[in-house]
């Protein structure tokens, strides 16, 4: 490791403890901790703790526009990791065709059009998040990404908090939901009631549903990619 990124790592990592013992004794005292935008950040669901460092690093320096893409790219990969778990489990689909499919860089895989290909619009409705504002955010992401300079801070920190607010609601509404829903109501994708279903296609099944299912979803599976080949970059 180079001298400087020593001394860079051990500075910051001692103004990290720092800002983790001011949170500690706040909350060992039940006082109000007044953070911003941190109070959001802190309260990702699921997310990992070097990821939430950074977010609340990128607020306190006011980079709002780098931090609202940094919490686009956890979106974005907490629904592909949510479709990737249906796909495999639920509409057996190979690991490698999903992987082959994610990592095509030639297709504009939006995040929220995939849920809604997967679990159909409803889980919106379910998870109370709303459509106009993300596609707020989304048009706030594409002027950064097209070095736009005159994004009003007001309406970066209203994109962050709106992110923050959708990560943590999708992950809840995971959690709320059986294992084997996929959004197709009273039945999982393979073609079984879910309240007699198990969690995966390796788990022992009747065979005659297991064939059958598989063939349901592997229809699925297929419309899907056609559906998201409509949108190619």
């Amino acid at each position: 490791m180079p001298p400087r990124q020593r001394v860079f790592r051990s500075i910051y990592g001692r103004a990290q403890a720092t800002i983790k013992g001011y949170d500690a004794a706040l909350e060992q005292h039940g006082r109000i901790n007044y953070g911003g935008l941190s109070e959001y950040i802190v309260a990702l669901r699921g997310a990992d703790p070097r990821f939430v460092a950074l977010c609340d690093f990128l607020w306190n320096l006011g980079h709002l526009d780098s931090l609202l893409l940094e919490l686009f790219r956890f979106h974005n990969q907490q629904i592909i990791q949510l479709c990737t778990d249906v796909f495999c489990e639920q509409w057996c689909v190979s690991a490698s065709d999903v992987r082959v499919f994610f990592e095509n860089g030639s297709l504009a895989i939006d995040g929220w059009r995939l849920m809604d290909a997967v679990f159909g619009r409803g889980w919106m409705l379910g998870a109370k998040v709303d459509g106009g504002q993300y596609r707020g955010c989304l048009a706030l992401r594409d002027r950064l990404i097209h070095g736009s300079s005159n994004v009003p801070v007001e309406q970066l920190e209203s994109g962050c908090i709106f992110l923050c607010g959708a990560i943590a609601a999708l992950g809840a509404w995971v959690d709320s939901k059986p294992k084997a829903y996929d959004g197709s109501s009273k039945k999982v994708s393979i073609g079984i009631y879910a309240d007699k279903a198990t969690d995966s296609c390796s788990a022992n099944r009747q065979f005659d549903a297991k064939v059958e299912g598989q063939g349901l979803s592997r229809n699925r599976w297929e419309e899907l990619k056609a559906e998201i080949l409509k949108f190619e970059k």
